[in-house]
C-alpha cells in the first residue's frame, strides 16, 4: 500500500496521529546575526571595571591621544602610527584600540588578529573578548567563537546579544541543553527581541518539548512584527499540537491562517489531513481542493495521495472530486505514473458505486494498455468476464495472471474458484495443485480433495 500524503510532508521531528506523520512547515530563521549593520554597536561604550581594564601607562597614554589626532588626519595614517607603537610589552589597551579600528573598517581578519594579542596581553580583558568572539564568528569559527564569548560571560558580560550569539553558536555545534540554557538568559536580559525566542524555538524542537513549544509560540505569535511571521509561528505551533495529540487546536491554527488568506498548499493539505482522521471528510475534501488549486507546481505525489487515501477508505465520492481536480490542475503535465494511479482509483470509485460494468472495464482496460502485467487489472477483468459468462475471456485473463510470479498464488486460486462455481471442478484440480506447490495451507488442501471429489463424481456420471 502507498503511504498517506503525511509521510510526504515530512517534519523535523515526526510526530504519529493514528498511523501519520506530520511535519514543520515554517522554518525558524537563525540566521539573525548576518543581518547588516548587527554588530555595529559592539565597539561603542566598551566601559571596564577593575581586572576587567588593562593598565595603560601614562606614556601610551599619549600614544592614544596621538593616535586619535592621526586618525583625524587619515585612517591609513593613524592605524600605520598605532602600529609602529605595539611591542611585546605594551599595554594590551594598544592591541585592543588598534583591533576596533579594524573592526570598524570591517577589515576582520587583522582584528581577530590584535584582539587575541589583547587577551594575550591581559588574560580578563572582557570586551576584546567580546569583540574576538565576533571575529571568529565572522568567519563561521564556531569553536573558538563560543570560547571566546563564554569567556566574556565569565568575566561578567551580561548583554542579550552576547548570550544569543552563544546559543546560536552552540545550537550549531548541537549542544543543544547549552544553547537552551542561552538563550533563555538571552530572553530574560532582553524579552523584545523576538531572535532569541525563535532561537529558543529551535532548541526545544530539537528536544521535542512540545508542551513548552505550545505556549513558546503563543508569545512569538503575540510579538509577531507581520502577518508572515505570524503565519510561521502559528503553523509552527501547530506541529506542536499535533504532537500533543491535539489534532483540532492544530486545526484551529490551519484555519486562523487560512482566514489570514496565508494558506498555502502544504498546510491546506496538512489541514485536510487532520479533518479527514476526524472523518471530517467534506471538510477533508474542501481543505483538498484548496490545497491542489493553490500550487499548480507542487509535487503531484502529495495530492495523488490524498486521493488515494480518500477512495480506499471508501468515499467515492469525495475521492472523484479529488480525481477531478487534480487532472485539471495538472492537466496534460500530469507525470505517467500518477496518470496510472488515478486510473486505477477511477476504476475503484467506478466500482465503488456499482456503475455500469462497460465504464469501469472501460477504465480497466486503459490501465492494462499502459501497464500490462499489472495483476490486480487482470484479475478484476477476470471477474468481470466471468460474471458475463464469457468463460473464455476469463480463461485468457486468468493464465495471464498465473504468469507472473507476484500474483500466481492468488491467480491460481480465484482461477480455480471460477472453475469451480461453474461446476468445471476437473479443470479446477489441476490448478489447485499448482497453488499448493507454490504456498501450502491447510484450508487449499481441504479445498482441493473436495474438487477432487466433485471431479471424480462428474466422470463417473459422464460414464
Amino acid at each position: 500500500m502507498k503511504q498517506s500524503s503525511f509521510f510526504l510532508r515530512i517534519f523535523a521531528a515526526i510526530v504519529i496521529v493514528a498511523g501519520l506523520g506530520v511535519p514543520v512547515s515554517a522554518e525558524i530563521d537563525m540566521q539573525f546575526w548576518k543581518k547588516p549593520g548587527y554588530f555595529d554597536g559592539y565597539y561603542k561604550d566598551l566601559t571596564f571595571v577593575g581586572s576587567k581594564r588593562p593598565t595603560v601607562k601614562s606614556e601610551e597614554q599619549e600614544v592614544l591621544m596621538q593616535f586619535i589626532r592621526e586618525l583625524e588626519i587619515s585612517e591609513e595614517r593613524g592605524l600605520q602610527y598605532l602600529k609602529s607603537m605595539i611591542t611585546p610589552q605594551s599595554s594590551s589597551a594598544l592591541d585592543f584600540n588598534l583591533g576596533v579600528q579594524y573592526y570598524k573598517a570591517d577589515d576582520i581578519k587583522n582584528a581577530q588578529r590584535y584582539f587575541q594579542n589583547a587577551v594575550r596581553k591581559w588574560p580578563t580583558f572582557q570586551a576584546a573578548y567580546k569583540l574576538l568572539g565576533y571575529c571568529c564568528l565572522q568567519g563561521e569559527d564556531w569553536t573558538n567563537a563560543a570560547a571566546a564569548f563564554s569567556r566574556a560571560t565569565a568575566l561578567g558580560e551580561d548583554d542579550a546579544k552576547t548570550y544569543g550569539l552563544l546559543g546560536m553558536i552552540y545550537l550549531n555545534q548541537e549542544k543543544i541543553l547549552e544553547s537552551e540554557s542561552a538563550y533563555k538568559k538571552a530572553i530574560i536580559a532582553d524579552p523584545g527581541t523576538l531572535d532569541w525566542y525563535k532561537g529558543l524555538a529551535q532548541t526545544l524542537v530539537n528536544q521535542g518539548k512540545h508542551l513548552e513549544l505550545v505556549s513558546l509560540f503563543e508569545e512569538m505569535i503575540d510579538q509577531a512584527p507581520d502577518a508572515e511571521a505570524e503565519r510561521d509561528f502559528l503553523l509552527m505551533q501547530s506541529n506542536s499540537f499535533i504532537a500533543l495529540n491535539q489534532n483540532l487546536n492544530a486545526a484551529a491554527n490551519y484555519e486562523i491562517v487560512r482566514r489570514m488568506g496565508l494558506g498555502n498548499a502544504d498546510s491546506m493539505g496538512r489541514l485536510g489531513d487532520i479533518y479527514l482522521n476526524e472523518n471530517q471528510v467534506e471538510l477533508a475534501t474542501e481543505a483538498y481542493v484548496e490545497s491542489i488549486e493553490l500550487d499548480p507546481e507542487q509535487s503531484q505525489d502529495i495530492p495523488v495521495n490524498s486521493a488515494t487515501i480518500m477512495v480506499s477508505r471508501g468515499f467515492w465520492k469525495n475521492g472523484q472530486v479529488l480525481i477531478d481536480v487534480i487532472r485539471k490542475v495538472f492537466a496534460k503535465g500530469i507525470l505517467p505514473e500518477n496518470h496510472l494511479t488515478l486510473l486505477r482509483l477511477e476504476a475503484q470509485v467506478a466500482l465503488g458505486e456499482q456503475m455500469d460494468s462497460a465504464i469501469v472495464i472501460g477504465f480497466l482496460e486503459e490501465i492494462l494498455e499502459l501497464e500490462p502485467e499489472d495483476g490486480q487489472t487482470l484479475l478484476l477483468l477476470a471477474k468481470f468476464a466471468a460474471s458475463r459468462e464469457d468463460i473464455e475471456e476469463s480463461r485468457k485473463y486468468y493464465e495471464q495472471v498465473i504468469e507472473l510470479e507476484e500474483y500466481e498464488y492468488e491467480g491460481l486460486i480465484q482461477y480455480a474458484q471460477m472453475l469451480g462455481r461453474r461446476r468445471l471442478y476437473c479443470d479446477a484440480v489441476p490448478l489447485l495443485r499448482d497453488a499448493l506447490d507454490v504456498e501450502y495451507t491447510t484450508q487449499v488442501e481441504v479445498y482441493l480433495d473436495n474438487v477432487e471429489r466433485a471431479c471424480r463424481r462428474q466422470r463417473l456420471g459422464r460414464r
